[in-house]
């Protein structure tokens, strides 16, 4: 605004306020717009620059009119409709000055890729603005799937809280070893029987379940002090290792050591054939070889010897992932894959082969 227009402003301001004091009626700018200007051209320039803060006062209120928040919806609605109506005249004043105005290939190209045209599009924008986001119609497959990520994402977040820094993914699988050990944490109160990633769950009761449990602080990440840590590991360490047959034979072993190795009855039918059968310069059939006396006192390690699964599991979890009423709740283990020559026999090493090999004598 200039230092004219504030004065006219001003002006006229003025005139009608005295004006409805004795009520009568108003005037305009341009009834007294001719006397104005032969004011303005009588005033001084000190006179003329105590006029800026009316026109900073005036661009204030301008500005709070033009972005204030209307309180009413008809209100707002008229004020959209000035606008457009504002807009499309002025784009045909545009239109008037330069000539541009839309090319009918952009018709064309809401026919031929959107298959509709611009009036059905405006129409279908409309009462998606009306509506809303939240209004837009998801079908099972796809509110399953955000469902999925909205509970793994606040799972990751809980995560995060709960060790106090940025953690790269929540693990489901070897829970323990991949998060109790290095960060100190375990779960309680998870609702379901499964520990398992929400991606990996395909009901939705029990996805919403699992949301409403952290949500409400139900289900938990808990942070071990020492001694619950130490505890752990203690009987972490206790567990028996499962080893594969190519761990548990050394490499250097000779060909006659992979004996005890064998199954219970493969070892049973050898010490009756052993007890039975001729030993090649034995004294007599009837004396049993020496081979075969320790066999029945010396027990044989095999898979059903070993101990249960279900109890190095059941001391294994219940510490790290716990129910809602405290009992244990399974965690997905992933087994290394086996090696591509288990159970194949292997001869001694190379270097030992040619260390046992017997010389030829420079005498023959």
């Amino acid at each position: 605004m200039t230092r004219w227009r504030a004065f006219l402003s001003k002006s006229v301001r003025a005139i009608n306020d005295e004006r409805r004091a004795n009520d009568e009626p108003t005037v305009k700018v341009p009834e007294v717009s001719a006397q104005l200007a032969a004011q303005w051209a009588q005033m001084s320039d000190e006179q003329k620059a105590e006029l800026d803060p009316y026109i900073k006062e005036f661009e204030d209120q301008r500005q709070v009119a033009t972005r204030k928040v209307s309180n009413v919806d008809i209100a707002a609605f008229h004020d959209v409709r000035a606008f457009a109506a504002k807009w499309q005249a002025e784009a045909d004043d545009l239109h008037a000055r330069t000539g541009v105005q839309m090319n009918h290939d952009v018709e064309n190209f809401f026919l031929s890729v959107y298959r509709t045209d611009l009036a059905t599009l405006g129409l279908r924008l409309e009462s998606f603005m009306l509506s809303g986001a939240t209004g837009l119609a998801l079908n099972y497959v796809q509110g399953i799937s955000a469902l999925k990520s909205e509970i793994a994402r606040l799972i990751h977040s809980k995560l995060c809280d709960c060790v106090g820094r940025l953690v790269s993914k929540m693990c489901y699988t070897n829970f323990h070893e991949r998060i109790t050990v290095p960060l100190r944490v375990i779960v309680q109160g998870w609702p379901l029987k499964k520990f398992a990633s929400p991606s990996d769950i395909g009901s939705k009761s029990d996805l919403e379940l699992l949301r409403h449990a952290w949500t409400n602080d139900t289900a938990k990440f808990v942070k071990l002090d020492d001694a619950e840590y130490d505890e752990l590991c203690a009987q972490m360490s206790k567990r028996p290792v499962a080893m594969d047959d190519d761990e548990s034979e050394p490499e250097d072993q000779p060909d006659h050591a992979s004996g005890p190795t064998s199954t219970p009855s493969a070892v049973a039918i050898s010490a009756a054939d052993a007890v039975q059968a001729p030993v090649a310069g034995s004294p007599s059939p009837s004396t049993p070889p020496a081979v075969a006396t320790p066999i029945p006192a010396a027990p044989v390690p095999s898979a059903a010897s070993a101990p249960a699964p279900p109890a190095s599991s059941a001391q294994n979890f219940i510490l790290t992932v716990q129910g809602a009423n405290g009992q244990m709740v399974n965690v997905a283990t992933k087994t290394r894959k086996p090696r591509s020559d288990k159970g194949v026999k292997r001869g001694p090493r190379k270097g030992k082969e040619n260390a046992t090999a017997p010389t030829a004598s420079p005498a023959a």
